[in-house]
């Protein structure tokens, strides 16, 4: 049987006309090509395992020169024709373009090729050559990457330092553009590999064909600027940065590995525009949407005498808001307290100075009964109070001396809780883990409970006004002593008061949820300012799907002979209490107004800060509001459940809302 390649050429031979020649040409090779067997790749054979997905058409080039179109690449066991590439959009899908070839996923920093590359999460990263040899197609190496060869531009003899205007010029062949400079720069991989503190290593565009544009990134040694925002910084423009790079909105800087980031980045390929990506500071892609994450931050001694040093932290684009958190492991206990905290454009968003002078702050944040976990909310306040920056946060923390002088040390672990979004978050869902203390039912028994339903019910009316509804309920019975001792609470302040301790019979849980412990009720004395309290929330906001702690969950009185037996106040109480969990303040405190910059006395037990809330849409009038002081609004016969949008705004913002 005749091979068919040739009978073709046999017909075409007959088939000529007198005088005149004819010849079909073999079709060429399709190097790169997908394939199940060798019979799918002409004149080449198919790699068809794991590590090639859907097949490679390739040769082995151990003896022999592979064919137009493909480069003998090492590192792969045998040495194997891969096909050239300019971009990684040349290649098919699961295959990066590196080094002008197309390779697939890397298990090993040996199969990218040089010395200054590496195999990270099956990408080749780093520099894809050293010099024009590492290279493939006609492309020449310039700031350790593969890019179109530049037009003649001489000998490359400048130094770091000389005037340039090509990149063919420089021995570095790195040439900074003209608002750099316009000199020769040493390639560096993060600020380590720069020779001078004055230096920062920076992604820069370079001009290759000589059109005054920019043609391919490199990372490169620049002089950074002694008054620009560091690393995640706010930035419009270049010149807003340290290292004189803005990209969407933030600061940043070329590195090498996570550690030359921030806590909350990683190291990354990050895009700069069309010219491809570079190794940068960037942030993990949202798991979810929304999705929340924790940045751990560490752990921290604190005293009562001065503030700690200052805790650095990212968050990226797509956050919707942070929570601040400090959770004493150690030490003394001591209350804890946030001291200063700034934004991304180095604005002090909660300063506790002015805070004890009675100066409110763009983040309302008190610290009451702050012992053992301290959480703090931004943004708390809607956007015409506090626009939400995005980028490098810094706070500092301290413990606090009591009103008779005592101090104290303590060891506390931070953590940074990130919210992402894909844009805004007109909804959510608030799961609840409903504790039954001494109230007369059992687990099964409360998943029938007509009164106890009806609540549960009305709470997930309440809160939908603001586009968060209850999800799922967990019951959980209280047995015991402390199903006795704990039915009635007699005391609510500090870490010994029976609050706290029931508080903490949260830690066997581990669900995203709001603790809500009914109870019969709740003594006078251990009420807010000593009075008579239906419901205390742990915080505000109490720490967001952090069990265990004496902050962690809200009491609500449900004896009918404390609250009567309709179950809409049940479910006001609740959701006032987990309002405050979520970060919301009373809209009217039960004092009147402050003298403006002064806050209550011995004598005077006035309301600082106006009397009233800290968002703009609600107002110290408004008896209707959930977050009114007392049940039945200004009038005491109100059914006052109305949440206004900013309301809405914060607690949808609450780390426990997904």
């Amino acid at each position: 049987m005749q091979h068919p390649l040739h009978f073709v050429l046999i017909f075409g031979l007959l088939g000529t006309a007198c005088g005149s020649e004819s010849r079909v040409l073999p079709p060429d090779p399709n190097p790169g090509a997908d394939c199940a067997s060798s019979a799918d790749c002409i004149e080449l054979s198919c790699i068809d395992d794991a590590r090639f997905p859907g097949g490679y058409c390739s040769a082995f080039c151990t003896d022999a020169p592979c064919p137009n179109g493909a480069r003998c690449i090492d590192g792969f066991g045998s040495r194997l024709c891969l096909v050239e590439c300019t971009s990684t959009e040349d290649c098919r899908d699961g295959y990066q373009c590196w080094a002008g070839v197309c390779r697939p996923s890397c298990v090993a920093d040996e199969e990218c090729g040089t010395a200054g590359a590496s195999c990270t999460d099956g990408r080749c990263t780093g520099a894809e050559c050293a010099s024009a040899a590492d290279c493939s197609g006609g492309l020449t190496c310039l700031g350790g990457r593969c890019v179109e060869a530049a037009i003649d531009a001489g000998p490359a003899v400048r130094v770091v330092g000389e005037p340039c205007a090509l990149p063919g010029e420089c021995m570095s062949r790195i040439c900074l553009p003209a608002d750099l400079g316009g000199v020769c720069a040493a390639p560096c991989t993060d600020r380590t590999s720069c020779d001078s503190f004055d230096l920062a290593c920076s992604p820069v565009a370079m001009d290759v064909n000589g059109d005054a544009t920019g043609d391919v990134v490199a990372t490169a040694c620049v002089t950074a600027s002694g008054s620009g925002l560091f690393l995640a910084g706010a930035c419009a423009t270049d010149a807003d940065c340290e290292a004189l790079a803005c990209l969407d909105g933030q600061c940043q800087e070329a590195c090498d590995d996570d550690t030359d980031c921030i806590a909350g980045q990683i190291c990354t390929d990050v895009a700069y525009g069309a010219l491809g990506s570079f190794r940068g500071c960037g942030y993990a892609p949202r798991g979810g949407d929304p999705d929340v994450v924790d940045i751990p931050l560490g752990s921290l001694g604190v005293n009562t005498s001065i503030p700690s040093s200052r805790v650095n932290l990212a968050i990226p684009n797509d956050a919707v808001s942070v929570t601040l958190m400090a959770r004493r492991t150690g030490g003394d206990d001591i209350p804890l307290a946030f001291i200063d905290v700034w934004d991304p454009a180095s604005e002090n968003i909660f300063d506790y100075g002015d805070l004890v002078s009675w100066i409110d702050q763009p983040v309302r944040w008190i610290p009451i009964n702050s012992e053992e976990h301290v959480s703090m909310l931004v943004p708390n306040s809607t956007p015409d109070r506090l626009v939400f920056r995005r980028g490098r946060y810094g706070f500092t923390a301290a413990g606090l001396g009591s009103e008779g002088g005592g101090s104290g040390t303590a060891t506390v672990e931070l953590t940074a809780r990130v919210k992402r979004a894909s844009g805004d978050v007109p909804s959510g869902t608030l799961d609840v883990n409903v504790f039954l203390v001494g109230v007369g039912l059992t687990e099964s028994a409360a998943r029938t409970n007509p009164r106890l339903q009806m609540a549960l019910g009305e709470l997930d009316t309440i809160l939908g006004r603001a586009g968060v509804s209850v999800g799922a309920i967990e019951y959980l019975q209280i047995t015991g002593t402390d199903a006795t001792r704990f039915s009635v609470i007699d005391s609510s302040d500090g870490p010994t008061s029976e609050m706290a301790q029931l508080l903490r019979l949260s830690a066997s849980r581990t669900n995203e949820a709001v603790n809500v412990f009914l109870v019969r009720g709740i003594s006078e004395g251990a009420g807010e300012s000593g009075g008579i309290a239906l419901g205390v929330a742990g915080g505000i906001p109490g720490p967001p799907g952090v069990h265990g702690t004496m902050h962690s969950g809200v009491l609500v009185s449900f004896d009918p002979a404390v609250v009567g037996s309709d179950h809409r106040v049940v479910a006001q109480i609740m959701g006032h209490e987990v309002g405050h969990y979520l970060g919301l303040f009373h809209n009217r405190e039960n004092a009147m107004p402050c003298a403006a910059g002064t806050g209550p006395t011995e004598t005077n037990r006035c309301a600082p800060f106006g009397g009233e809330d800290v968002i703009e849409d609600t107002t110290r009038s408004d008896g209707d509001n959930l977050m009114w002081y007392a049940l039945g609004g200004a009038d005491g016969r109100t059914y006052n459940v109305r949440l206004s949008a900013g309301q809405g705004y914060v607690i949808r913002r609450s780390a426990v809302v997904r």
